[in-house]
């Protein structure tokens, strides 16, 4: 038997040998990944982790977004830039969650593409896709998996996953149901509309959410600060969270930079770039326990009783009904901003379009592209296809004068290359009350045309109403002191007049007394110094917005998303 165990001990390594020197040929013709798990080829490079991949490929300097055409599907992907060979088309190695994948340009030389995999995210690609070239999944680098090789913001997240599951497994509240509880003790609930004669406990419709009560001695003040636009979002990124807690109010949770918002409408810039998160602004908002961003609309208050009348934003159908709750402040900020101006013409909020937030440009974009569309129908008359090509800008003011100069370059340098039958056909009239491309008050605007003061008849395809702004309903409403142009009254300090530990900040605030002191001119037309006009005043003004824009999208750009 000794004798037999030396023979099967020598005999063994003979006959494995063989199969193990395939195996090892085998996988040292596959090329070896490349530090992100992935490869790197001639014209783009990807790499991996379990959840993503992330593909990264170089363009000529000077891309623009609207040249670039990148179809992400379930099982396949297409990119392409318009005049160059297509760069990647064909099916993936794996499946993808489409509304969790995106693209995107980063200074214009560089367009990266992260795809979130959808299928069993415990196996890695061994290729980009199919028919590509292999790496050797053998010799990938795994993920981390010890928590000392972890950074403390994912190490947090992990010991936070495996406290909730041993809360669970005692039956137990989790990490988020605790924090929950720890918010609702700060609401009154028992100040919930009941029905007469029912118990606390029944509800009656519409809901009411418990009021997040007054704070008490040894916490923190609590700043309450109405609306994320300019000025709100200024306040809350400068406030010390370690005096103060904040609370926001608004019914979006984002800020938008208003000056490019003409560039997003012709795809200058995408409306990502234009926008920001207001936890971004202020991180307090989404970590501190005491400082909450509400997704609501500020239906009124009580100055006496330091309280703001709250109701939460619906989604504009019967399948949500708003909840109504109120907040108790120490320092009230009022920054709800203004809204355009009607002058009470008739037919301007059914049939025009302003341009003061994300959703109007959106809705700029896509009546352009519509209209331009449905006037290369065949048969579409030479009539309509005036009225669906021109854009009529009411508003001579840095608004109106900017879209305009948008529109104007988008119809030389696209329309008339992409949509040739139609280029001799659009064009862009701006209507001001003053000395402008034509000279006119607007009298009435109806579904397809609009009527100036002297009878003249305007067709139009879109029409952009940028007339200036003013108080809003809300503002109006208020009961409080009016500065003679309706909006709310301040002192040299931005307090309302007669209102403790209230402040209104922004386009919803004028002055309204005087204490002697000088005060900042609401205009830049009291500005001293080095005037200047036309073109190298632009481009001035133009460099420093696109600058900021150009550093936020470089922070974000792995976070941005393109819809």
């Amino acid at each position: 038997m000794a004798i037999l165990s030396e023979i099967v001990e020598e005999t063994q390594p003979q006959h494995q040998q063989p199969i193990e020197s395939k195996k090892e040929k085998k996988a040292s013709s596959s090329p070896v990944p490349n530090a992100g798990n992935g490869l790197d080829l001639g014209n783009y490079s990807w790499g991996q982790t379990l959840q993503e991949v992330t593909i990264t490929i170089p363009v000529p300097q000077g891309t623009r977004s609207k040249q670039i055409t990148c179809e992400i599907k379930k099982k396949s992907l297409k990119l392409e830039i318009k005049g160059s060979p297509t760069i990647i088309e064909g099916e993936l190695y794996g499946s993808v969650k489409v509304g969790e994948s995106f693209w995107n340009l980063e200074d214009q030389r560089i367009v990266s593409i992260l795809l979130t995999k959808l299928d069993d995210k415990t196996n890695w690609w061994k290729s980009l896709m199919k028919g590509g070239p292999e790496i050797d999944v053998q010799k990938v680098e795994p993920e981390p998996s010890k928590m000392s090789d972890l950074d403390s913001e994912t190490r947090s997240a992990v010991e936070k996953m495996m406290f909730d599951q041993r809360q669970k497994q005692r039956g137990l509240p989790t990490s988020a149901e605790i924090e929950q509880q720890e918010i609702l003790k700060k609401f009154d609930m028992s100040k919930m509309n009941t029905a007469p004669g029912a118990s606390p406990a029944v509800e009656i419709r519409p809901p009411s959410l418990g009021d997040l009560e007054a704070t008490r001695a040894g916490e923190k003040p609590r700043v309450v600060v109405l609306g994320s636009g300019w000025a709100g979002c200024r306040l809350m990124k400068g406030i010390d969270t370690s005096i103060y807690d904040v609370v926001c109010v608004s019914p979006r949770n984002y800020m938008v930079f208003t000056p490019l918002l003409a560039s997003t409408c012709v795809g200058t810039l995408e409306f990502r770039s234009v926008s920001e998160h207001v936890a971004r602004i202020q991180p307090a908002i989404s970590t501190e326990p005491g400082s909450y961003f509400f997704l609501s609309r500020c239906k009124g208050m009580d100055a006496k009783n330091h309280v703001v009348n709250c109701e939460s934003v619906t989604d504009g159908q019967t399948t949500l009904e708003p909840w109504k709750f109120n907040i108790a402040y120490d320092k009230l900020v009022i920054a709800l901003g203004a809204e355009a101006t009607t002058f009470g013409i008739h037919g301007v909020k059914e049939h025009a379009v302003f341009l003061r937030e994300v959703h109007h440009a959106q809705q700029i974009r896509r009546k352009l592209l519509l209209n331009l569309m449905l006037s290369d129908i065949p048969g579409t008359t030479e009539q309509e296809k005036s009225r669906l090509l021109h854009c009529v800008v009411v508003g001579g003011g840095p608004t109106g004068v900017e879209f305009s100069g948008e529109l104007s370059d988008f119809i030389m340098k696209d329309v008339r290359k992409r949509h040739a039958h139609v280029k001799d056909y659009i064009r862009v009239t701006l209507i001001e009350s003053g000395v402008r491309l034509v000279r006119g008050i607007v009298k009435d605007v109806e579904p397809h045309k609009i009527i100036l003061d002297n009878g003249t008849e305007v067709p139009y395809g879109l029409l952009v109403w940028s007339t200036g702004v003013g108080p809003s309903s809300l503002v109006k409403s208020l009961d409080l002191p009016k500065s003679p142009g309706g909006r709310i009254g301040i002192d040299e300090w931005l307090r309302v007049p007669n209102m403790p530990d209230v402040f209104a900040i922004g386009d919803c605030s004028g002055f309204v007394e005087s204490t002697g002191k000088q005060v900042l001119p609401a205009l830049a037309q009291k500005g001293k110094g080095i005037s200047m006009a036309g073109f190298v005043s632009w481009f001035i003004w133009r460099s420093a917005y696109l600058t900021r824009v150009t550093m936020n999208i470089t922070e974000n750009s792995k976070q941005a998303i393109i819809k």
